[in-house]
């Protein structure tokens, strides 16, 4: 236990004078999903079950910070499923994220003396904010089979991410049970360009990546059907939505 006290004030020491609360927060806007998914130690989303402030004395100065303890409902990165707690600056003047108990966060923490943390200074935001984030970091590598936001009530076709894009972009979709999926890509005439997905897929979130090298500039639409349309007994769910490729 004291070891664990002594790794977790020295890593808010760090944090401290990194990013100093005598001055608001200023820092580089963080990258793409991907990028920021490589350059983070743990990339996951889970809901916060508790936040507990703490104190550290600094030069006889006391620093708040939150240890903010989370249930992991599925990760791309860095951490397994169940509970972990990670740190974060007590106040947003000290790039401090607002988190709230109760609520589902996507979360990209960094590492130090092995404890996690995180700040306004990474693409950390509230899961009902992070769909494009979702679209592009793809399917996450651990699952809880109990996560409600893991499986749908009805099949969904999301946007593209990026869009515009150019050559390739990440298109995704959820389904609710195992099934049958296609994903067709058509240009602006309706003619089919390529078949992306073609075969069973499980229930939960699916991606795959688009790659228009080979094309024209332009408008061209995307759709997914779910179901086998050879049994012709009753119709399958569609949804097509358009992308914009730009060279």
């Amino acid at each position: 236990m004291i070891k664990n006290a002594l790794i977790l004030f020295t890593l808010v020491v760090n944090i401290f004078y990194r990013l100093s609360s005598a001055f608001p927060c200023s820092c580089a806007p963080p990258g793409t999903p991907r990028e920021e998914l490589e350059k983070s130690d743990a990339v996951f989303k889970g809901t916060v079950l508790e936040l507990k402030v703490d104190t550290l004395r600094v030069q006889n100065a006391a620093i708040l910070f939150f240890k903010v303890k989370f249930e992991v409902l599925a990760a791309w990165k860095g951490v397994d499923l169940g509970e972990i707690t990670l740190a974060t600056n007590f106040e947003s003047a000290a790039c401090g994220f607002p988190f709230e108990q109760g609520v589902d966060y996507l979360v990209y923490a960094f590492s130090q003396n092995d404890s996690l943390s995180t700040n306004l200074c990474t693409r950390t935001k509230k899961l009902s904010e992070a769909q494009a984030d979702l679209n592009e970091l793809g399917t996450p590598v651990i699952v809880s089979v109990s996560e409600p936001d893991n499986i749908p009530e009805t099949p969904r076709l999301w946007q593209n991410y990026p869009n515009p894009f150019n050559p390739t972009t990440q298109i995704s979709f959820s389904i609710p049970n195992s099934t049958h999926v296609k994903v067709i890509v058509y240009d602006l005439l309706g003619r089919e360009i390529q078949t992306l997905v073609d075969e069973m897929k499980p229930a939960g979130e699916h991606s795959v990546t688009f790659d228009a090298n080979r094309l024209a500039s332009g408008l061209y639409f995307y759709k997914l059907q779910v179901g086998n349309s050879s049994t012709g007994l009753k119709r399958n769910p569609v949804e097509v939505k358009k992308m914009l490729f730009l060279r």
